[in-house]
């Protein structure tokens, strides 16, 4: 098994639960990732069958009308004006119980055309307009900020305590550090295990704390994510960071940092929090037709590069002044469920090379998290009957990226089916205008 298992998982439940139930979390039981490894390969096949039905249904869908649309994720921060402290506010989560779909101030929320869903950290607010914005009106571009200051007045409405605000911070300078929550809580918790953040911050939707239980389960270790130190001239590079607590609560995942995790010269995170409980804004587009989709998709991943660098704005993480300013890297590695073997790393002293993974499960080198960069582009050059790939060429695609043979076996024939039935639609269609 590899780690597209864990993907396709969450990827499942996302369009069971997310999608259906429009953008809510359902209750259910989740499954211990021991229990759950053992219908990997079910989840997998129904999820690349769920995949290639949509597909089917939608490929040849054209003239679509442009919409897009913005999520924006607030933190909630308590300002102790006092002592001159902010700290994240765990207590007010019962603000998206009240705006959500049942709740009793849901109505206030569609008054205002904005919606608010639930996200990984208990602090943090999802945050989107209404509807879709037509990406053809000059009107809608006007009104985005203007939706975007009613989303925060509206959150804000609903917390009784005025000293508590939603801020769009990508992330939380001191989160790990001392008592950085509101209330406070001791590092301690079943899930992540974290030497510095509390189970608490996560959403008491039981989804999350499973997922985050889960990767580190598969991994056999927590998450481990270095991020390099700021150098100045009191920067201390030739030791792991000396701040990292001494603790025996859970001994066999308590020493990794000591037992190479934590690299020298960097600030070391070993919760999914530290990632997925980021903020960020998040923009989404709906294409005309699948051609214009992937020219978009192709275009942006030269692009979005650029605007992560533009919108930097993360140069701190556990009170530690950084060597970059954005969290990709972080929450790439908050997500990170691959094996030594996997990441082709040598394990940790005492830590098994497959992780939990099934002895007889098939593993191989993937050299990059789940949650990553862009390995392939997607232009068909092969099959272009519109004409509109003709930017593309295939030595753009010069990374080796794994492959899932199964997988790809199956998509490759469903893909070939298409083309076949095109074709064959095409040739009728020239025979019937007499074009043959």
């Amino acid at each position: 098994m590899d780690s597209t298992t864990s993907t396709l998982v969450e990827n499942y439940i996302d369009l069971t639960q997310h999608h259906l139930q429009m953008g809510l979390l359902s209750l259910g039981t989740p499954l211990h990732w021991k229990d759950s490894r053992e219908y990997a390969e079910h989840v997998r096949d129904n999820g690349i069958q769920q995949l290639l039905t949509c597909f089917d249904a939608a490929h040849d869908r054209v003239h679509d009308k442009f919409l897009w649309g913005d999520e924006l994720e607030y933190m909630v921060v308590k300002i102790d004006d006092a002592n001159m402290k902010v700290t994240l506010a765990l207590d007010e989560d019962d603000v998206l119980e009240r705006l959500g779909e049942d709740g009793v101030s849901y109505q206030k929320a569609l008054d205002n055309d904005v919606l608010f869903h639930p996200e990984y950290g208990r602090y943090m607010i999802e945050a989107t307009p209404q509807k879709p914005y037509n990406g053809e009106s000059l009107k809608d571009y006007l009104y985005v900020e203007k939706n975007m200051n009613l989303r925060r007045s509206v959150a804000q409405s609903e917390i009784s305590d005025k000293n508590k605000i939603p801020l769009a911070l990508t992330s939380f300078p001191r989160m790990g550090v001392d008592k950085f929550t509101s209330p406070s809580y001791p590092a301690n918790g079943p899930a992540s295990k974290s030497l510095f953040l509390p189970d608490q911050i996560i959403n008491r939707h039981v989804r999350f704390p499973t997922l985050t239980a889960n990767i580190r389960r598969r991994r056999g270790q927590k998450v481990a994510i270095n991020i390099p130190l700021y150098k100045d001239e009191k920067t201390v590079f030739d030791e792991v960071d000396p701040t990292i607590p001494k603790r025996t609560l859970f001994p066999y995942e308590d020493n990794e940092a000591f037992l190479g995790a934590a690299k020298k010269g960097h600030i070391y995170m070993d919760s999914m929090g530290f990632g997925m409980g980021s903020s960020c804004l998040q923009v989404t587009m709906q294409a005309p037709d699948i051609f214009e989709a992937r020219y978009l998709y192709d275009s942006l991943v030269n692009l979005a590069p650029l605007f992560l660098s533009l919108s930097a704005a993360a140069p701190i993480f556990r009170g530690h002044l950084a060597d970059q300013d954005v969290r990709w890297n972080v929450i790439s590695g908050a997500v990170d469920d691959r094996t030594p073997f996997e990441r082709n790393e040598a394990p940790l002293k005492g830590h098994p090379d497959r992780g939990n993974t099934k002895s007889n499960a098939k593993l191989q080198k993937i050299p990059k998290s789940r949650y990553d960069s862009v390995d392939q582009y997607l232009g068909d050059y092969q099959n272009d009957e519109s004409g509109k790939f003709n930017y593309f060429k295939p030595e753009f695609n010069d990374l080796d990226s794994p492959i899932n043979k199964k997988v790809f076996n199956k998509l490759t024939e469903k893909s070939i089916k298409i083309i076949t039935k095109k074709q064959i639609i095409l040739k009728i269609f020239n025979l019937q205008t007499g074009k043959l």
